[in-house]
Order: C-alpha cells, then structure tokens, then sequence
C-alpha cells in the first residue's frame, strides 16, 4: 500500500484509481476476510480502512461530496441506541462486530461435521448452551464496558483475549471471580447514572436479541475458536488452522446457509450500498 493510500485524503480519492471497481471500506485486516464470502459475487473491491475512527472519516467525507464508495461500519455499543445508518452507502452493523454474525449454531455445527463425523446429534445443543452461558455470565461485565466506553475510560473492563474470563481447563466456561476481577476498578470508576443507563439498555436488549451479540469483536471470535476446536477434538481429531483460515470456513458456511434476520438485513443493504454506488459512478 502506498503513502498516499494510507492517508485520510488518500483513501477516500482512492476511488478515482479504480474507476471500474466500487471500494468498500472495512475497518481492519480480519474483516478483509470475513467480508469475502458476502460480497463474493459483486463488482466490488474490499479494502482495510485501518480502524473504526478512518471508517468514519471515509463515512464523512462521503455524505459531504456524495462520493461513489460504500463504508461498513463496526455496530459497536452504539447499536444500543443507534436504530438505523446515516446514509444509503454507509452500513453500520447490526450487531458489535462482523463477528458476531459467525456465531450461529447451525453454521458453526456444520463446519465441525465437515472436519470430523459427529459422535452424536447433541452438537447444535451444546453450542447453543455455551452461546447462553456466555451472555448470561457476561451481561452485566458488558453493561460495564458500554459505560466505560460511553465515559470515556482510559482501560474498559474486558480485555483482548477470552481466554481470561473461562475457567483453566474448560472450553467455554466462564470464571465468574476473574469476570469481577477485570471489572472491578471500572465498576468503582464509573459514575452511577452511567452504569444504571447503561444496564439498563442492556436489559432492554437482552429481551429480544441475544447479549453475545454485544461482545466485541475479537471475544465473540474467541467464543467461536474455543467452541469448534473443542467440538472437532472431542470426536477425535487435532485441529491445525490459524485465524484467518477459520474465518474463511465459518463466513462460507454461514453466508451460504439459509440466514437469519440480521444477516439477510446486513447483506441487503450491503448489495444496495454497492449497487448506488456503481450508480452514481455511471451517471458520474
């Protein structure tokens, strides 16, 4: 990638070098690959924005001119009060992450069968179990990080890897005392109206969409590692595929399957963002 492409001026005229091909902004280097299997069959050319901050600006600066590129957006915590994007070409998820859309029971039970034979049919029961487990021992330590973030807390409580909040030993169980360990010093830091506020749209959420939903990015994809790796191993087999590579495998089941509510929505407005703006680059 060149300088000019790196900066904020750069990426946002880095349209005009592509004349032919509509871009549509990620923000980071996993969501290149979870976004190929979603817009596999589109003219269009997928690119890294570098974080949800340069997302933004793009998102700016293309409401400003009107300019023929589409940006997606990391739902984050705002999808607590946001309700809809702000433009036709700016996608903001509907749930934290990209993610967050691979944690379906049925895709991620699957792949499993697709690397080993199953031992039994309790697969999908055991992953939709862990999936209940983990938002119900995470909801508050959630509501806690969403405070965090909306005051503007130098540290949130959650931290870079799920790995810390699971008991030793277990694959998807989680830790109760190290939950309340990372949360202790926002719980003290945080003002009292931002934390009731903020469990309180927690709470509103909780009763229609499920609270894993909220979890960032890179611990929703945690969740999803851990549940598959110990699935596959339990019927016999060692599991060797980095990162990427499981992004890969899950987005084809996912996106190839019948889809839910979330996703039928995310890949329409993606189709329409990308159709408006090979639009507007014809009639430019």
């Amino acid at each position: 990638m060149s300088t000019f492409s790196r900066t904020p001026a750069g990426k946002v005229a880095k349209h005009l070098f592509h004349p032919h091909t509509t871009i549509v902004w990620v923000e980071g280097d996993d969501d290149l690959t979870a976004y190929t299997w979603l817009v596999r069959d589109l003219d269009c050319r997928v690119e890294r924005a570098g974080g949800k901050p340069a997302c933004l600006r793009l998102a700016q600066e293309l409401m400003r001119d009107d300019l023929p590129y589409v940006v997606v957006v990391d739902g984050d915590y705002d999808i607590l009060t946001r309700r809809r994007s702000p433009h036709r070409r700016v996608v903001w998820l509907q749930r934290y992450a990209i993610e967050n859309y691979l944690l379906e029971v049925g895709s991620m039970e699957r792949l499993c069968d697709s690397l080993e034979p199953p031992t039994d049919d309790e697969c999908a029961r055991r992953f939709a179990a862990v999936l209940e487990h983990v938002g119900s021992e995470l909801a508050d330590a959630i509501a806690l990080d969403a405070a965090a973030v909306s005051e503007g807390l130098a540290e949130t409580p959650l931290p870079q890897r799920i790995e810390r909040l699971l008991n030793t030993g277990k694959a998807c169980e989680v830790d109760a005392a190290a939950v309340a360990h990372c949360c202790r010093d926002a719980s003290a830091e945080l003002p009292v109206l931002a934390l009731r506020k903020s469990r309180q749209l927690i709470k509103a959420w909780q009763k229609k969409r499920r609270i894993v939903d909220l979890l960032r990015g890179h611990l929703a994809f945690g969740v999803l590692r851990r549940c598959i790796f110990a699935e596959v191993e339990a019927r016999g087999r060692r599991l060797h595929i980095d990162n990427r590579t499981l992004l890969a495998l899950v987005g084809a089941e996912v996106w190839n399957a019948a889809l839910p509510a979330d996703h039928r929505s995310l890949r329409r407005r993606l189709r329409r963002a990308i159709s408006d703006a090979q639009e507007l680059r014809r009639a430019g």
